[in-house]
């Protein structure tokens, strides 16, 4: 099955400013996924969804494609992965062929190869689902307690706050790097995560959420130990 890889990088960014080309280790952080992407050889085009120029030639440099320039309606704070995805989709058929792709996130430099692969293959075999990869959190969010306004802890479940934490179901979380599926899925509109959706296990350790600048030292940290 043609894949494609569809990168979305819109310019803006409010918590950390210009965060898809922000430098990671000496490079703008979007030419990691853009690298990993090509690195992989299963896709046809691997393609940058953006409303900037500035974004559009550091892409281009890196070598990725940007056959068009994301509209100013779907670049806002609000505009979901999904509609961006649906977007690419529809200008991207009658100009590629393809049938599977993969929606990969901008600032995902701690991505490995072998999970892409690993995706396409359980796509190839689950038509109709999404794959992504996921990862086991760190202490059993089960065992979580809140902070009333006096300091004073709150037990969320005082019953499992009580149990080993090896006796509690283990819980995971979606890495924050991919989604790989067939292309009528993100037409249809399916939800990302859901029933449908097939969970990729990834170590922790190539997993970093990266939302502020505490996050981005911590990948940093994380890229040049496991990377």
């Amino acid at each position: 099955m043609k894949s494609i890889a569809i990168i979305p990088a819109r310019i803006g960014s409010k918590r950390i400013k210009q965060k898809n080309i922000k430098d990671f280790l000496g490079k703008p952080i979007i030419c990691y996924s853009i690298s990993k992407a090509i690195e992989s050889g299963l896709f046809e085009d691997v393609i940058v969804s953006t409303d900037s120029e500035k974004v559009a030639e550091i892409a281009i440099r890196a070598g990725a494609s940007v056959p068009f320039m994301r509209d100013a309606s779907l670049s806002d704070d609000h505009t979901d992965t999904l509609s961006v995805l649906e977007d690419a989709i529809i200008k991207l058929e009658d100009v590629i062929n393809f049938e599977l792709v993969c929606g990969l996130y901008a600032t995902a430099p701690l991505l490995q190869v072998s999970a892409l692969k690993e995706a396409k293959e359980l796509c190839r075999s689950n038509r109709g689902k999404y794959v992504l990869p996921v990862c086991q959190y760190s202490h059993p969010i089960d065992r979580s307690f809140k902070l009333t306004d006096q300091g004073l802890i709150q037990p969320n479940n005082e019953v499992i706050l009580k149990k080993r934490t090896q006796d509690i179901e283990i819980n995971y979380h979606d890495a924050g790097q991919f989604y790989f599926g067939n292309k009528q899925i993100f037409l249809d509109k399916e939800k990302l995560i859901s029933k449908n959706s097939i969970g990729l296990v990834v170590s922790n350790r190539f997993v970093c959420d990266i939302d502020d600048e505490n996050d981005w030292a911590l990948a940093e940290f994380q890229y040049q130990a496991f990377c």
